[in-house]
């Protein structure tokens, strides 16, 4: 099939594909590089930093003034400035998601501050680590170097730091679907950041409870939160928080099939995260979009979105996304092949196909197999267990339908096994029905009603509709918008 041009998607291509810098922040850049040239002391380190936050620049520019900063700190015999440059290049690190190589920065200005029993570079330090260790997904370490923030933060009475840690404690228990307990810092939280009149800890905090209301299903009350969030946001003209929680607002819309009001938040957020060249955000919102288009069935404009974001994400060389675009470019093709079965033989057609010699069905999944098969290798490039095991399952299930039940059983025993070295029990379920399945289809009776029996024990919802191909892979959490850790939702 060959996809119709759309104007609107075309736009948005020319718009944010990276590399073209705007006149307007070429000129911005090169005053600051020139003023590199006439300052010293702590003004040059400062413009050392602003430069390596221009997002405008390349990551590897960024990176390189973050070690210029640390190399001129360390000449400067300065301690607290040598402190400051690791701590900086930490967060820019952090900012990119890496956040390995943001851990040993934080723990370089660490060493560095207790040496010189620097109170609040340790604090600070402590704060940066625990965050760390929970965009690591490490629960333990998170909260141990977040409570000894906070401890010491109340010890010296650094309350906008004991406000912080409080925080990320909350996030740190949400993060790993400890709700309740999340909440119960978000309050403790809110109460301190009121008192101070930090409205923009308090907008932080109103996001975050708008996520736990999110994951349990909540939208309603997700909506809430984050319309509190970012009617706070606009009066402090914080532009790149805003647009994440108008991300996150049209997430909640979304999960309502409210989707005409989603598409208007989520063309603001894209608006703003244009206007900063917030890369990640607008990938994030395109997979937003991409998703209405594929629920509302407008698979020509599905395809022309995620055909942008593949090249987005190619231009960034973010192997992991790159997979997933190609993998959910399969998943609209599977969708379509699948609708056009669902034609001929009603929404049951798997009763229907039987073993069939010839590729009269298979051809309807050509494009489908190829998207997948492309992420698939991607995947086992970067050993990305999770997108491996989505695009081998689906594979198996394409070629179930188009009746290749012998093609079908080596990727689906791959996919089990993932399933449950990842203890996925959701996935292990299906992939036991379609086992089941094939059984069926090589008329193996015993053995099909062993794995549908297996599968009905994990999963007895999956009997109660029709056979469905499965849908997007998407990042663990709301729908596409695990952007980066400088607005990670």
């Amino acid at each position: 099939m060959r996809i119709r041009p759309l104007l609107i998607i075309s736009a948005l291509l020319c718009l944010i594909l990276p590399g073209e810098v705007s006149a307007q922040e070429q000129v911005s850049i090169d005053s600051l590089v020139s003023l590199l040239e006439s300052t010293e002391g702590k003004e040059h380190l400062q413009i050392l930093y602003k430069l390596s936050e221009n997002r405008w620049l390349s990551f590897e520019d960024r990176l390189s003034y973050t070690e210029d900063a640390i190399d001129f700190a360390a000449r400067s015999g300065e301690i607290r400035w040598l402190y400051d440059a690791h701590l900086h290049q930490g967060k820019v690190f952090s900012r990119e998601a890496m956040d390995q190589e943001a851990l040993e920065s934080f723990q370089k200005a660490l060493k560095i501050s207790e040496e010189s029993a620097d109170d609040d570079g340790i604090i600070n330090s402590l704060f940066w680590i625990g965050k760390t260790y929970s965009w690591l997904r490490d629960p333990e370490m998170a909260s141990a170097y977040l409570n000894r923030t906070r401890n010491m933060a109340a010890e010296t009475r650094n309350d906008p730091m004991e406000t912080d840690a409080l925080y990320w404690l909350g996030e740190s228990n949400r993060r790993f679907r400890e709700y309740e307990g999340a909440m119960a810092y978000y309050d403790t939280a809110y109460a301190m950041a009121e008192a101070s009149g930090s409205g923009k800890m308090m907008a932080e905090i109103n996001a975050s409870q708008g996520m736990v209301m999110y994951y349990q299903g909540e939208f309603l009350q997700a909506i809430g939160y984050y319309e509190k969030a970012i009617g706070l946001n606009h009066e402090l003209g914080d532009e790149e928080s805003e647009s994440s929680n108008l991300l996150r607002l049209a997430n909640a819309n979304y999960q309502l099939a409210r989707y005409d009001i989603a598409l208007g938040h989520y063309q603001q957020a894209l608006s703003i995260f244009e206007k900063i060249n917030h890369q990640a955000g607008m990938i994030a919102v395109l997979n937003g979009m991409a998703l209405i288009y594929f629920s509302q069935e407008q698979f020509d404009k599905a395809l022309e979105t995620h055909l942008t974001l593949l090249n987005m994400n190619r231009a960034r060389q973010d192997q992991e996304e790159i997979g997933r675009s190609l993998h959910n470019i399969g998943t609209v093709y599977n969708k379509m092949a699948g609708d056009s079965l669902i034609a001929r033989f009603g929404d049951f057609y798997m009763d229907s196909i039987k073993t069939e010699p010839s590729d009269k069905y298979l051809d309807l999944f050509r494009e489908a197999l190829d998207y997948y098969e492309q992420a698939l290798e991607v995947w086992e490039g970067e050993d990305y267990k999770e997108g491996i095991k989505g695009s081998l399952h689906n594979i198996g299930i394409i070629y179930l339908t188009a009746g290749k039940p012998d093609m079908a059983l080596p990727y689906l025993r791959r996919a089990l096994s993932l399933a449950q070295e990842l203890n996925d029990r959701a996935v292990e379920s299906s992939i036991y029905l379609r086992l089941g399945q094939v059984y069926l289809l090589f008329e193996n009776y015993g053995r099909a009603a062993d794995y549908l029996n297996r599968s009905l024990e994990l999963g007895p919802d999956l009997f109660q509709a029709p056979f469905r191909h499965q849908g997007y892979l998407d990042q663990e959490g709301e729908t596409g918008t695990d952007h980066g850790n400088a607005g990670k939702v």
